[in-house]
């Protein structure tokens, strides 16, 4: 399975595709926090059923061979609002400016024609 993640580096967001699944060791170095943290965090968005566990969550194997659970965006996006963390906030901020980013609209393009030739 093709899986993206989500960095930070000096400060800016980097997200490296459009299907993110993060393990928990990814999400702990991701929000620099505790596993312990994480983990609690995942539960508790879980057994709230905000989400449900047979979307958000898979279990994959490895380039090492080793299975691992990997959560999709939603979960990252749910750990940032409980987390409360530097990379907690920089990401809740990058998530707001994005989803408040207004639309560029395509501009228009004229083609001009003169005498049956495009100019």
């Amino acid at each position: 399975m093709k899986r993206d993640i989500i960095k930070i580096e000096e400060n800016t967001i980097r997200v490296t595709g459009c299907d993110v699944w993060m393990s928990e060791p990814e999400l702990v170095e991701l929000f620099g926090t505790t596993a312990g943290a994480v983990g609690s965090g995942i539960k508790s968005v879980l057994k709230e059923e905000a989400l449900n566990a047979y979307e958000v969550c898979k279990c994959v194997r490895l380039t090492s061979g080793n299975n691992a659970d990997v959560y999709n965006m939603e979960v990252v996006i749910a750990l940032a609002f409980r987390l409360d963390t530097y990379p907690a906030a920089l990401l809740r901020r990058w998530l707001v400016r994005k989803a408040t980013m207004p639309v560029r609209a395509t501009p228009p393009i004229v083609i001009r024609y003169k005498e049956g030739y495009l100019n």
